[in-house]
């Protein structure tokens, strides 16, 4: 207990709790005097040093060579507490910078780092994956390679917003963060769904596309920002960490309300704009293709 440690309760605060370790302080044990002057309790209740029924005596303790992939290997722990682990990586890679390694080793990371790269990997990944899934999906629903791809493009307004909030409250990028942005292709992307769908029923109806397109955000702007206050009020217990054990969840519901009010606010605006320049290179590419070319004799041949 002197030297280790034991742990002897809880202390909770604030909806934290913090293990108690009881030990002597750091510097208390120097030397092999001070752990012969250590008191212990005898069968009688009486303190006596450590000195009295035991010898203490300095040897070499049994060699030991660490091996990973067949490879010598030597690790280096640190606590980080208090800190973020990316920047704590950050520090480490500035100083590693100056290190001259010699040939035949290497430098990597393990522990929480390399945990922290496998699961970002995994989560781009799933992104990745969810978008090329929404995409082929709605290809396949809109019957065109166009439409969908319009749609989608209230993906890059709600990441705006995702970004902006997360810096605004100091939090990080981290997995529940990232788990936000894949969440937030569906629930941002709502509002193009809402908007393109409608627009294409109103030209199948004999509209023009601006007029189409006007008349679409002016009946879907109350449905889009019914559904986005929702999503948001419904996060905002997760991002104020009023319950217990949201804290860790606090960073998913910052992306995911930043992200559907810049989607809520941006779509509207920036969606039919795209589906116009869309409809206007669809027609110029569509003219080159169907230039009539007039040859002698009169015969015309489209090409």
């Amino acid at each position: 207990m002197a030297l280790a440690g034991t742990n002897v309760g809880v202390y909770r605060s604030k909806n934290e709790e913090n293990d108690i370790t009881l030990k002597f302080e750091n510097g208390q044990i120097k030397s092999a005097e001070d752990l012969k002057s250590l008191k212990i309790t005898n069968s009688l209740g009486q303190q006596i040093p450590l000195s009295q029924v035991a010898s203490i005596q300095k040897i070499d303790s049994a060699p030991s060579i660490s091996r990973e992939d067949k490879q010598d290997m030597v690790t280096v722990e640190a606590n980080i507490q208090g800190r973020v682990l990316g920047e704590v990586t950050d520090d480490i890679n500035a100083k590693l910078k100056a290190l001259s390694v010699p040939d035949g080793y290497s430098i990597s990371f393990g522990g929480n780092q390399k945990q922290m790269a496998e699961s970002f990997s995994s989560l781009g990944l799933a992104l990745c994956a969810s978008l090329a899934l929404v995409y082929m999906i709605l290809v396949v629903l809109y019957e065109s390679f166009l439409t969908p791809f319009i749609r989608m493009m209230a993906l890059p307004c709600a990441i705006i917003g995702a970004f902006s909030l997360l810096a605004l409250t100091g939090q990080t990028l981290n997995l529940m963060s990232i788990i936000g942005l894949i969440m937030l292709e569906g629930l941002a992307s709502k509002n193009g769904t809402l908007l393109i769908d409608y627009t294409n029923t109103l030209m199948k109806r004999g509209m023009n596309l601006r007029d189409a397109l006007i008349e679409s955000g002016a009946t879907r702007l109350r449905p889009i920002i019914m559904t986005s206050a929702t999503m948001i009020v419904s996060m905002l217990p997760v991002a104020l960490s009023m319950g217990e054990g949201t804290e860790m969840k606090k960073s998913m519901a910052i992306v995911i309300i930043g992200g559907m009010v810049a989607s809520t606010i941006l779509s509207p605006i920036v969606l039919p704009i795209i589906y116009t320049l869309m409809d206007d290179l669809k027609k110029v590419v569509s003219f080159k293709k169907k230039k009539i070319h007039t040859i002698e004799g009169g015969s015309t041949y489209e090409v």
